[in-house]
């Protein structure tokens, strides 16, 4: 397991420990600085990078930055009972038959 004293900061992370962009510049630090405050959307569940904030500077260390992009590139899991979701308006038997005795009543 790493210490903390082989963290860097997010900006020396990301020339360090990713390739660059199709520009071939490094990442953006601000993009790192999201993935550990926002995360990123992956397989129906949030993945945070692991960071430890020390006064102004975010640090990260390489294990952690490899498990994040691990657990983002994963294949999603395969859910053989799909969950159905429900009917979100749908009144409650009691109020309809409520509503409809009130009706009768109106109507004669």
């Amino acid at each position: 397991m790493d210490s903390l004293c082989n963290a860097v900061p997010l900006a020396e992370a990301s020339r360090r420990w990713l390739p660059p962009s199709k520009t071939g510049k490094p990442i953006h630090v601000s993009v790192l600085g999201r993935w550990a405050t926002v995360g990123v959307l992956s397989a129906g569940r949030r993945v945070r990078l692991v960071t430890t904030k020390i006064g102004a500077v975010r640090y990260v260390l390489e294990s952690d930055l490899r498990e994040f992009l691990a657990a983002i590139n994963a294949e999603p899991e395969v859910n053989p009972d799909p969950i159905e979701s429900p009917v979100l308006h749908s009144p409650k038997p009691s109020r309809v038959n409520a509503a409809k005795i009130a009706l009768a009543d109106v109507l004669g």
